[in-house]
């Protein structure tokens, strides 16, 4: 069963289960068959005050609808007269009861004293015990029933606290937005005063045909009669205003101001006046709480345990008279026997009596109580509940509707600010368009750049190491290098996804004219290059910082490191002949040649200084570069005989050298990276972008004769010597 308590009667109402299955509208239609109460009348609570909602279902309110949690019925309008409500029906069928048991009694008091008459006896004290647990199971409901009603009290007391406290929120909300609005009218005024200058702006700047032609509001445009002119020739201001033909901008400003006239002080202090009524009315203690119930409570719980014992008096003295019973039977019917039988039957009969009298009392008291509770819950519901609610409803309304005007304002005045912003905005979207299609011009060549070059490197890559790896994987020294498996990962292999294709058709041309329409944009109308080349320039971490020729200054482990690419395999089998070896080829001998073996011992000076040089140019040329060699200074303290008799000592036929050469006792001067001003590019730039060289050109690697400098010059050991000696 689903139990609804309507707090209006004070009775509890106990409808199908199948009223909990549906909606809260569903339970509602069933609740004006059973009482009468229409639907929008009807307000369902629950215990904590929340109201059901029509939508949801009732099983969706988990605990609510028992015997002990009933969901509870308030009436908005009160019907039916209070003091009717005082005498129950179970009132009046506990008084009749009484009432036919005292005349049973009064007949057997009078009839002759017989058997037969200890026998009616018997009967009478059951139906004595049976009225006196009804009189107790009515005292019990009627006790629970004023329970229900404080409960239902309290409900309706915590959603009026809830009402209060959202209504309290939507005014701090409302005094939030009007603080905000009063901070900016002096900027909305300002921008009202030169709202006119604003149109007069928007009235020259010219839209081309491009933009008109996929605006959203092309359709409007063209249903107007001059829908053929402004397709040709339109401005931003004739734009703007066909997308509302019914109203034109100044009316927004007109409007603007009236509305700041209408929202001010005063109407901010009316709200707030009415909720500090709402406030003070609501939290009316002695309103809000019925004094005095915590003792009644008590004393209602004293009488019902009365009421318990008198229903156990009852029982007892039930027990007495059939116990009189049996013994009239055992006595062979002694009329003596009977006659004693009967007299103390007549005077349990009394007790009986007086018993049900009182259980009959206690309930009519608790009856009484309880229409004093209800009384005090429908004055208090009919005259405090619906004058705090009018009141909260009236200052809802007042809410609402200042609130209302607030929003319009804020709307208009954003209308007002987004006028005032669209020539710069305009202007500034105009060249974001055209220079993210020179972005995207050049980001297009240079990703496709990289995607060649990433491409082109991995394969180099991967056939150095896979031919490395062919070889040492066949040693016993691979254990020393572990990880020399590994590939290079992939990394920009392919191009980017195409971006940008859906920009309008805009051209410098358009920018131009613009500058000519409104001469006070022109500084808005400058369009910054990209500079892609530049920005995703990648510099080597071991460069300097600043490469200048007359200071450059690297580290001696640096000077070994070369923009070069590394040594292909053919090189590294030339160089090192011991690694035929690995190679596995049959026709090969088993042991080193001639050149390896020289090579374990050091050569002169100037053999090395050659084989070093030599080695370099063979190697750039074979990679398709030359590293250029600058003069060697000599360092403080050098003497030219230390050097002539050092090489002296070195024996063998005259040795050639490459001037100028590294010495193991002079500092290397690092190798100059070229710069974009010492290099002349191959590719033509375009004028309006920001190509900046590729890699190659930016470190001279490149093709053909033409980034091939002339090797250094070959001489002898004595013109060396002269040449040092000249120093």
């Amino acid at each position: 069963m689903l139990h609804i308590f309507n707090v209006n009667q004070g009775q509890m109402l106990a409808l199908d289960v199948a009223s909990a299955v549906g909606s809260v509208h569903q339970l509602q239609e069933a609740v004006q068959g059973y009482t009468g109460v229409p639907v929008h009348d009807q307000v369902l609570l629950v215990s904590g005050g929340e109201i059901l909602d029509a939508q949801r279902h009732v099983s969706s309110y988990h605990g609510a609808g028992t015997d002990s949690n009933p969901l509870y019925l308030v009436c908005k309008v009160t019907r039916g007269n209070v003091s009717q409500l005082s005498c129950s029906a179970d009132i009046r069928e506990l008084s009749l009861c009484l009432g036919g048991l005292k005349e049973d009694a009064q007949r057997l008091t009078e009839m002759a004293t017989s058997f037969e008459c200890v026998q009616r006896y018997s009967s009478l004290a059951d139906r004595f015990t049976m009225a006196s647990v009804s009189a107790v199971q009515t005292c019990s409901r009627l006790v629970q029933e004023q329970h229900l009603l404080h409960q239902g009290w309290q409900a309706l007391a915590s959603n009026l606290e809830d009402t209060v406290a959202a209504f309290e929120r939507r005014a701090e909300r409302f005094k939030a937005q009007y603080d905000k609005i009063s901070t900016i009218k002096g900027r909305a005024v300002d921008l009202l005063r030169d709202f006119d200058a604003d149109l007069d702006v928007l009235a020259q700047i010219p839209l081309p045909s491009c933009l008109v032609r996929e605006s959203p509001a092309k359709s409007t445009m063209a249903s107007s009669p001059k829908s053929d002119r402004m397709n040709s020739s339109c401005t931003l201001l004739e734009w703007i205003s066909a997308s509302d033909p019914d109203h034109s901008l100044r009316d927004v400003a007109d409007e603007v101001r009236s509305l700041l006239s209408q929202v001010n002080e005063a109407a901010v202090s009316g709200i707030q006046t009415s909720l500090a009524t709402v406030h003070e009315q609501a939290n009316n203690r002695e309103m809000k709480e019925i004094k005095g119930i915590s003792k009644r409570f008590a004393q209602l719980d004293h009488h019902l345990r009365i009421a318990d014992e008198l229903e156990e008096k009852q029982r007892k003295f039930a027990e007495l008279v059939k116990s009189q019973e049996h013994k009239a039977l055992k006595g062979a019917r002694d009329m003596d026997t009977v006659r004693e039988l009967c007299r103390i039957q007549r005077d349990t009969a009394d007790q009986l009596i007086d018993c049900q009298q009182q259980l009959t009392t206690i309930a009519d008291k608790f009856a009484q109580s309880k229409a004093e509770v209800l009384n005090n819950v429908r004055a208090r519901l009919s005259g405090w509940i619906v004058e705090t609610h009018q009141q909260l409803h009236t200052g809802s309304n007042q809410l609402a509707l200042y609130a209302e005007k607030l929003t319009a304002l804020k709307r208009r005045l954003d209308v007002i600010r987004q006028v005032h912003e669209a020539p710069p905005i305009y202007a500034t979207a105009v060249t974001e368009v055209i220079r993210r299609k020179a972005l995207r011009e050049d980001f297009s060549t240079w990703a496709q750049a990289l995607v060649e070059k990433s491409l082109s490197l991995a394969k180099d890559e991967g056939v150095i190491r896979e031919n490395f790896s062919s070889k040492l994987d066949r040693h016993f020294l691979r254990s020393l290098f572990p990880g020399m498996n590994d590939k290079l990962p992939e990394f920009a292999t392919e191009n980017p996804r195409n971006f940008d294709q859906d920009l309008p058709a805009l051209e410098a041309d358009h920018l131009r004219s613009l500058r000519r329409a409104v001469p006070t944009l022109s500084s808005l109308l400058q369009v910054a290059e990209p500079h892609v080349y530049d920005r995703l320039l990648v510099r080597d971490p071991r460069a300097p910082v600043t490469i200048s020729p007359s200071s450059f200054h690297m580290r001696r482990e640096e000077s070994f490191f070369t923009a070069g690419s590394p040594l292909n395999m053919t090189t590294f089998a030339k160089s090192f002949p011991s690694t035929a070896w690995l190679s596995g080829d049959e026709n090969l001998d088993l042991s080193p040649g001639c050149d390896g073996l020289l090579m374990a011992k050091s050569p002169p000076v100037t053999m090395r200084v050659s084989s070093v040089a030599s080695s370099s140019m063979k190697n750039a040329s074979h990679l398709g570069q030359v590293t250029p060699l600058r003069p060697l200074s000599p360092p403080m303290g050098f003497n030219d005989s230390t050097l002539s008799e050092r090489m002296e000592r070195s024996g063998g036929s005259e040795a050639t050298v490459v001037a100028p050469m590294s010495s193991s006792l002079a500092k290397s001067a690092p190798i100059r990276i070229p710069t974009r001003d010492s290099m002349t590019s191959s590719r033509q730039m375009s004028e309006k972008s920001s190509h900046f060289g590729t890699p190659e050109e930016t470190f001279g690697i490149g093709s053909g004769d033409e980034m091939l400098s002339s090797p250094p010059e070959v001489i002898s050991r004595s013109q060396f010597r002269e040449e040092v000696g000249a120093i």
